[in-house]
């Protein structure tokens, strides 16, 4: 079994266990680049932005861009795009490739947006590689993680 980091469960904003919160989580889980569809991957960009959020990284309020272009809009007007990658699958399915996270990355940079990089399905190996190619290359300031973006604030325990 792969190692990997798990976040402690997340309390977005709000009052814990509110319908406020529910809806605010699937509002942001909603994505107007794929017609309002809320699928798995976007709840968990969703849940990344409002654990972020909580956590001081991302300036409250985080809303869902309308126009499609980016995932996020911070509350300093600032676009963040969400991605995911998945230690257990090949590079051309979704899987973990470090050139290929790095040259994600590099596009959504050059398009303006900063990038939330949801590592759950990374193994500690490949988030430790990935977090030192980012900061290596000097984009430390526009590139988030999560939930390992949170071990230093003791957030994250180990997975059994």
């Amino acid at each position: 079994m792969q190692d990997r980091t798990c976040a402690s469960p997340v309390i977005p904003a709000g009052k814990s266990g509110t319908e406020d919160e529910a809806q605010r989580l699937n509002s942001l889980a909603s994505d107007p680049a794929y017609s309002g569809t809320i699928t798995a991957r976007s709840m968990q960009a969703a849940q990344a932005a409002l654990g972020l959020e909580k956590l001081g990284l991302l300036p409250a309020p985080v809303r869902r861009d309308s126009t499609g272009a980016a995932d996020f809009i911070d509350g300093r007007g600032r676009s963040w795009d969400a991605k995911t990658v998945n230690s257990g699958f090949v590079a051309h399915q979704d899987g973990y490739d470090l050139a290929t996270s790095m040259t994600k990355i590099g596009l959504e940079l050059l398009l303006g947006a900063n990038v939330i990089f949801v590592t759950e399905n990374l193994s500690a190996e490949a988030v430790s590689e990935l977090k030192t190619a980012v900061d290596s290359a000097g984009l430390g300031s526009r590139v988030l993680f999560w939930p390992a973006g949170v071990i230093a604030a003791g957030a994250v325990q180990e997975c059994g």
